[in-house]
This record gives C-alpha cells, sequence and structure tokens, in this order.
C-alpha cells in the first residue's frame, strides 16, 4: 500500500509504527494506549501531508499524483479530503490485510484437515481466502449514521441515531452459512461481509484479496509444516479489529 501511494520504502517501517499506534487507541479507555494514538496520528497526518506537498512540487507514477490530479481537474476532492484518505488507505490497507494473514494461518493451523486439503487443492485459494475473511473478519464492526427512520427485525431505529453494525456476528449467520463456526475453505455460499456493502463497499476489496492470495501461496510454497508454539496466541485488545499481538510458530522448510 506504501509503494502504490508513494511513500519511500525508507519510511515504511515509521509508518508500520504509527498505524499500530492508531490500532491500539481504537475502542479503548486505557489512558496510555490513547496517549500514545494522539501522537501516532499527528506524526502520520504532518507526515503525509508533506508526501502530498511534495508530489504537487513533483508528480510521480503513484496515487497520491494521481489523486491531486484527479482533484485539481473537477475540484470534488478538498486538501483535508486528500489527506484523510491518504491516511486512511494506508492504515486500513495496511493493519487488515496483516490480520487476514496472521487470523488465517492461525485457522488453517487449528484446522489441519483444511491445511492438508489447501495445499493438496491450490485452486481452492480464492475461497479459502473468502473463508479467512468470514471465519475471522479483520473488521468487527463498524458504525453509521442513520438519515431516515429504520425498521429492522421488528426494532424501528429512528432517524439521526448511530448504529454500529456487527461484521463478525453477521459473518457466523447461520440463516446465511451452513454450519457457520465451521472453517471450510470451499464453502462456496458466497462471500461474507468484511468489507461491507453496497455504496459502502471498500475500494480496497480486490487488492487486499489478491495480497492474501499471493501471501497464501507463498507461505504453502515455502513451508513444509508448521506448528503453534503456544495453544492459546494472545488477541488484540480491540472490539473494533481482530488481530493477533503476535503469532509464535515453528516451521519446517521445504
Amino acid at each position: 500500500v506504501s509503494r502504490i501511494l508513494g511513500v519511500p520504502a525508507a519510511d515504511y517501517g515509521k509508518l508500520k509504527d504509527w498505524s499500530g499506534e492508531l490500532t491500539k487507541a481504537i475502542d479503548t479507555s486505557e489512558a496510555e494506549r490513547l496517549a500514545l494514538g494522539g501522537p501516532a496520528a499527528e506524526a502520520f497526518l504532518d507526515y503525509m501531508a508533506q508526501l502530498i506537498a511534495a508530489r504537487r512540487r513533483d508528480p510521480r507514477d503513484d496515487l497520491i499524483s494521481a489523486m491531486i490530479a484527479g482533484a485539481e481537474a473537477d475540484s470534488t476532492l478538498r486538501e483535508e479530503e486528500l489527506l484523510a484518505n491518504c491516511v486512511f488507505l494506508l492504515w486500513a490497507g495496511h493493519e487488515t490485510t496483516k490480520n487476514l494473514i496472521g487470523n488465517g494461518v492461525l485457522s488453517l493451523l487449528r484446522h489441519p484437515g483444511e491445511l492438508k486439503r489447501l495445499r493438496a487443492e491450490p485452486g481452492l485459494m480464492e475461497s479459502a481466502v473468502d473463508e479467512f475473511l468470514r471465519f475471522e473478519c479483520p473488521v468487527q464492526k463498524i458504525g453509521r449514521w442513520t438519515r431516515r427512520e429504520v425498521s429492522i427485525a421488528g426494532s424501528v431505529i429512528p432517524a439521526g441515531r448511530y448504529v454500529i453494525g456487527l461484521f463478525g456476528a453477521a459473518n457466523r449467520d447461520p440463516a446465511q452459512f451452513r454450519d457457520p463456526d465451521r472453517l471450510d475453505i470451499a464453502r462456496g455460499e458466497g462471500p461474507g461481509i468484511a468489507f461491507g456493502k453496497g455504496i459502502h463497499h471498500c475500494l480496497g476489496y480486490g487488492l487486499a484479496k489478491l495480497e492474501g492470495q499471493v501471501a497464501f501461496t507463498a507461505l504453502l510454497e515455502r513451508i513444509g509444516a508448521m506448528e503453534l508454539c503456544s495453544p492459546a496466541p494472545q488477541w488484540q485488545a480491540n472490539s473494533s479489529i481482530r488481530g493477533l499481538e503476535e503469532l509464535p510458530v515453528s516451521v519446517t522448510r521445504r
């Protein structure tokens, strides 16, 4: 994502660190985590503002330059929107894909039959990535404001209310998925809603799925065996983002 935006490779590390601090500051009341999130956000915004300014002076073949050109052509993207989109694309595009890979590896290790099946049938890779996204969704919930009164399952939600949609619960809905608490890399019931729906469908959907397919294909090609070093890896203390703090494994290379 950094490369697509046009971030110099030497800066990938600090952007990753800022991204991690921002994630830790979401959905927390812990003073220490909140205290780290504010400066990380400021540093992130300042960095991207400087990069945008540099691309205005010297456009290149990257997404930031393309967005600047598009904004100048039709004046629909304000400066603050350009900045917000650059920060969000990098943060959201990194954190979610990182957790797709980590959560998917853990799911395979906990379901060795499906791991063996995927090794034997690599053609199932696209379906497997969809299933990893459904089974351990990297984004568990998202908030929206109602613009008008809405009736859902017998409950009326007035206009102007803030509503939390639970992606994680929807992706385990037994009315939509057979035996939803079972990992099935060939499920074939259509993707879940890890990337949202409708006009709010994530614009990074195609890239994230491709990244997942490339990552898991490379992993299975290079690694002969994998075992968890801990039966209970630690999850991030975050109700919005579903991801691991770390995933210690022992591996045998092919």
